[in-house]
């Protein structure tokens, strides 16, 4: 044993190397403090190493390195804090993780910047992205953002919302059966998708009896198969209404409806005529555009806008102009004007296939430098008062006969009239009176 004490001050001093070895433990006790100084300083052991103390410093006017061959821990029961005065590198061969309990802050005087080489997850119950200045998403590949309860993207005074669900309708199915049964089902077509509401309305009733058990049923057109959506069951000598019935179940594509009592008590369903049901269909997803001040699309080849409906409207105007051509085209067209309707062209055609009719409550008016109006069939011209033509010069020739039919006619000219007839020309009446006030020429080729 080699024991060293010491009521006051000891020293050490060796000029060349001085060495301490101890086959078993050793231990260094001081009741003050304990110094160490050298130009480099080693310390090595087969076995643990313990440094324990009520505040413990470790400090490197140079380099500072911890290495363990197989982990190196650092546990505190308070807070652990790692500072550097310029750069702060962490290095991981394979996996890092950091996990806290509480909060994790992570904040830079300066920019954040992160290199993954695979793939970079982030996973929270909300996520929220905050800048002051600009916020911006490169992807060399695509770009995927979705959300199960919607997307909104908006600024300032311009709003695209990406909703999952749109407006329902409901589609009207009419009941055809015997005013009275015990089990009937009817065939809807064409078949309603997504249906997840079914409602019965009549002007009185329907009615179902007990003592039974009665169910209302949907022919799933996907699986083929009837499925139950309501059921009840009816004590001895009551009847139940069954209108205004509201029943909500899990969307479907509805192709039938059957009624069925178990027993039947013959009849089990009365009532049953004028009853019209009512499939309550939810149609998915709908994207909601709007702006306070302008919505511009543009495309440098093609745009196109497919729906079953598609309505324009505008407070003020709306102008539709092509460079080519502007084609309209549907089944039936109509153009309504509040006030007025124009339309100008160098060349205007209209043509209908079978008829076309134009009208206007007070006058219509056709103007041009030359007016032609041909008929294939008949030509008829109607009119409530009167009839007026005026023209320089007027020339009426007709193929065929020509009847002139009217209460009394006149015929008036300033200068002359010439009746010319190849054959013959015939005047039928009862009385005939002319006055000429100087003089009457008749003359005949034969007789007179």
């Amino acid at each position: 044993t080699l024991s060293a004490s010491s009521v006051g001050d000891s020293s050490l001093v060796s000029g060349g190397k001085a060495s301490v070895t101890s086959a078993g433990a050793m231990t260094l006790e001081s009741g003050g403090k304990v110094g160490v100084s050298s130009i480099g300083f080693d310390l090595e052991s087969s076995g643990d190493v313990s440094v324990a103390g009520a505040s413990t410093t470790v400090q490197a006017s140079g380099a500072l390195s911890a290495f363990g061959a197989e982990s190196v821990s650092v546990d505190s029961l308070g807070s652990v804090g790692v500072s550097s005065g310029t750069t702060l590198d962490g290095v991981a061969g394979t996996t890092a993780s950091l996990k806290a309990g509480g909060d994790v802050s992570l904040s830079a005087g300066g920019a954040l910047s992160a290199t993954v080489g695979d793939e970079v997850k982030v996973t929270s119950s909300s996520l929220t992205l905050e800048t002051a200045d600009a916020l911006s998403a490169v992807s060399g590949g695509a770009v995927d953002v979705s959300g199960s309860a919607g997307v909104s993207v908006s600024s300032g005074g311009s709003f695209l919302k990406l909703s999952p669900s749109g407006e329902g309708e409901f589609v009207g199915f009419a009941w055809e059966s015997a005013a009275s049964f015990d089990t009937f089902e009817n065939v809807v077509s064409p078949a309603v998708s997504n249906v997840d509401e079914l409602v019965v309305t009549a002007s009185s009733g329907p009615f179902a009896a007990g003592p039974s058990t009665v169910t209302i049923e949907l022919y799933n057109t996907v699986t083929s198969a009837w499925v139950s959506v309501w059921s009840a069951s009816l004590g001895a000598d009551s009847k139940y209404s069954l209108g205004g019935l509201s029943v909500r179940f899990g969307k479907m594509n509805v192709g039938g409806v059957r009624l069925s009592s178990s027993p039947g008590l013959n009849p089990t369903f009365s009532g049953w005529t004028g009853v019209v049901l009512q499939l309550g269909a939810q149609r998915a997803g709908s994207v909601t555009v709007s702006s306070e001040y302008k919505l511009e699309a543009s495309a440098a080849d093609e745009v196109s806008v497919s729906s079953m409906d598609v309505t324009v409207s505008a407070g003020g105007a709306v102008d539709v102009s092509a460079v080519d051509g502007v084609s309209v085209s549907g089944s039936d067209v109509s153009v309504v004007a509040g006030k007025a309707a124009s339309v100008t062209s160098q060349n205007v055609s209209v043509v209908a296939g079978e008829r076309l009719e134009a009208f206007g409550g007070e006058s219509v008016s056709l103007t041009g430098g030359k007016l032609d109006v041909q008929s294939l069939g008949k030509l008829d011209a109607t009119s409530v008062s009167g009839v007026s033509v005026t023209s320089v010069s007027a020339d009426l020739k007709i193929d065929g006969a020509t009847a002139a039919y009217s209460r009394s006619a006149t015929v008036q000219a300033e200068t002359t009239v010439d009746l010319h007839a190849g054959t013959s020309v015939g005047v039928s009446t009862g009385a005939a009176t002319i006055d000429a006030e100087s003089t009457i020429t008749a003359l005949a080729g034969e007789s007179a």
